[in-house]
């Protein structure tokens, strides 16, 4: 999948994220399966890119998407990574 077929994608997600009203309204997935088939798409891309725009795009999107998916530290590093990148 390239950059542009991922974006389309995320078009998509909405599908798959919802609102949890038991616990205060924190983003949730219906299928962790396809949130994780969605990080390591990004996650490729990611590292096979050259485009700074894409990877600031990308490193924003991965922070949201491991948030979501419940690993907290990992959105952290690369949303961290991400404020770095944004700030050369």
């Amino acid at each position: 999948m390239n950059f542009s077929e991922f974006k389309n994608c995320l078009l998509t997600i909405s599908e798959i994220i919802y609102f949890d009203n038991n616990e205060y309204l924190r983003e949730k997935t219906s299928s962790p399966f396809r949130l994780k088939e969605m990080i390591d798409i990004a996650e490729n891309l990611l590292a096979n890119t050259k485009s700074e725009d894409e990877k600031y795009f990308l490193m924003g999107t991965l922070g949201n998407l491991y948030r979501i998916y419940g690993e907290p530290q990992k959105a952290i590093n690369i949303l961290s990574e991400c404020i770095i990148f944004a700030c050369y």
